[in-house]
């Protein structure tokens, strides 16, 4: 999972990744991106989405992903 751009609000992260963990498989890709450690809320996980930094296993995750399970 790989953020290639700062969120709209908050701390850039361009270009940092993670990694789904064990008690996380399953989870909404928003509800992931949204951790305090990640981007912070789903708001801006969708906002990353839509413009396209957004990226799970070197895929872009477009504005359809929001539900993905991780």
């Amino acid at each position: 999972m790989t953020n290639q751009g700062p969120a709209s609000r908050g701390p850039s992260r361009r270009g940092e990744e993670w990694t789904v963990g064990p008690d996380e498989a399953g989870l909404a890709l928003d509800k992931f991106l949204a951790a305090p450690a990640r981007i912070g809320s789903r708001s801006r996980a969708a906002d990353a989405r839509r413009k396209g930094k957004v990226f799970v296993n070197g895929e872009e995750a477009g504005a359809a992903d929001e539900d993905l399970a991780l």
